[in-house]
């Protein structure tokens, strides 16, 4: 077995322990049921949305990344990285 340590609000955890409780099991068992079900899934075992927009531009910059295009540098410093980022 392998040991996952995750860091989180700690209010947030009570609020897991709660809910998990209620439902008759604790926190570790729920986060191995998500691991389960994302595998299972080959993704996150849940819907959930960003805006339409952001969704388009992020799946565009993916594109450009993998197939090369729309990418600059090497830059010398975090100055020239920002001065070409503000040129397009």
């Amino acid at each position: 077995m392998a040991i996952l340590n995750v860091r989180i609000e700690e209010q947030l955890k009570h609020a897991a322990d709660r809910l998990f409780e209620s439902l008759g099991f604790d926190t570790e068992s729920a986060l191995r049921i998500f691991l389960h079900a994302a595998v299972r899934e080959q993704g996150i075992p849940f819907a959930f949305s960003l805006d339409e927009h952001l969704c388009v531009d992020l799946i565009h910059a993916l594109e450009e990344i993998e197939s090369g295009r729309g990418l600059y540098g090497p830059f010398k410093s975090g100055e020239e990285t920002v001065k070409s980022m503000l040129k397009d």
